[in-house]
């Protein structure tokens, strides 16, 4: 995960002295030159849940982003309420560790693996189970509904994936194509595939009304740990405790790779906006996926509130985007609330379009290297006095080559 320098590079080109014994030049960007100033993610927590007594190994919202449903290593299922802000149903009768939870799509139901190696559905409105699903001989790792909520998919450490009938419980067919533990199973937005990801090293792709596997990624020679699509279904996001690898499904290659040498990796989430990816390990790191930078802002905020003792288990946004949901290790779910506006603030402009007025000690030297604190005492003056050619877009500076100003009539 790439970290920016401080350093902007300019060429300088003298235009006009503009009045007597000073020294200002007109200064254009190199091609080569990074900004590398923090972006202003907005970011703040809004609640935290603890009524749990062990990790929390999945968080996830409802279809409606009204309710949040947890499962923890105790082997208990909470379903919380936002916005009375505490829990309103715990779900009991596993008999180990509950791995993976979600939602039915109507939001009537709550599926759950666990460690016991059962998958069960739990009625919301009653807080009953409905159904055991037993077939797996090892633990349940992951759990998905089909987009019709008729099929139950689960992933499982005896190297399975199986389709469950919803209505009846029967197992309708068991997958062996992969070659270790399954560790995760996810639906595409399409409804029409879902993706699998295995200690063997490989994802595999297949067709929900077929049951057929219909693309597998190469053995990338990781124990793969989860595996979505991103928002379009272009993508795929898997990775292990260390690297992070953004999958193009088209052109079965890989697109991106990200690695964490100082923290581990837990677990992984595509943006709403599939623009970014938030991983999580012992802190919550947000990453730009074009541009392979790592916002810092959401990592600030988080290590004001917690510090790096407990893992984060689990990761997931509401489907507006505006909140995340954690699950740590002590026991604790929070939810965020994100601005991404104030991410997503940037010029369109390019390195020709960009000129400045700045005083700067003349040189025979024709480039200018400045410091961080020179940058924002030139951008701060741009932004209080204006010089004619440039508007303020926004008073902060972001994170990319460009920043957020324009040329006037731009």
């Amino acid at each position: 995960m790439s970290q920016s320098s401080v350093v902007l590079k300019f060429k300088l080109v003298e235009l006009e002295v503009l009045e007597e014994n000073e020294r200002k030049f007109r200064i254009e960007l190199q091609s080569s030159s990074t900004l590398t100033l923090p972006r202003n993610l907005k970011i703040r927590l809004l609640n935290a849940f603890k009524e749990h007594y062990t990790s929390v190994l999945s968080v996830r919202f409802s279809p409606d982003d009204e309710y949040v449903v947890s499962g923890s290593k105790e082997g208990s299922i909470k379903l919380w309420d936002i916005h009375k802000q505490r829990s309103i149903k715990t779900f009991t009768g596993h008999t180990n560790s509950v791995n993976s939870v979600c939602f039915s799509p109507d939001g009537k139901y709550i599926l759950s693996g666990s460690l016991d190696a059962t998958i069960k559905l739990w009625d919301i409105q009653t807080g009953k189970c409905v159904r055991t699903f037993e077939a797996h001989k090892s633990s349940v790792n992951s759990v998905c509904f089909s987009s019709d909520g008729k099929f139950a998919i689960s992933g499982s450490s005896d190297g399975t994936i199986i389709f469950w009938d919803v209505e009846t419980g029967e197992c309708i067919e068991i997958l062996k194509e992969h070659k270790g533990a399954v560790n995760s199973v996810s639906v595409s937005s399409s409804g029409k595939y879902i993706v699998s990801g295995s200690f063997d090293g490989t994802i595999k792709i297949w067709d929900i009304d077929t049951r057929k596997c219909v693309k597998t990624s190469e053995n990338y020679n990781i124990l793969i740990n989860f595996a979505y699509f991103s928002p379009d279904d272009r993508f795929i996001l898997f990775g292990d405790s260390r690297t992070l690898i953004v999958w193009n499904v088209e052109k079965e290659k890989r697109e991106r790779i990200f690695s964490e040498k100082e923290d581990r990796i837990n677990c992984a989430f595509f943006s709403p906006n599939g623009k970014y990816i938030l991983s999580c390990g012992h802190t919550p790191k947000l990453i730009d996926i074009n541009t392979g930078e790592y916002i810092k802002n959401f990592e600030i905020e988080y290590l004001k509130i917690y510090d790096k003792f407990y893992n984060i288990y689990s990761v997931t946004f509401s489907s507006d985007g505006k909140y995340v949901l954690l699950g740590h290790g002590d026991g604790t779910i929070s939810l965020w609330d994100i601005d991404w506006n104030a991410v997503e603030q940037q010029s369109n402009l390019t390195n020709k379009d960009i000129i400045l007025y700045v005083e700067i000690p003349l040189s025979s030297c024709k480039t200018y290297e400045l410091e961080k604190k020179e940058l924002l005492k030139i951008f701060e003056k741009l932004g209080k006095q204006g010089n004619g050619l440039l508007e303020p877009e926004n008073k902060h500076i972001h994170q990319t080559i460009l920043f957020s100003w324009k040329l006037v009539g731009s």
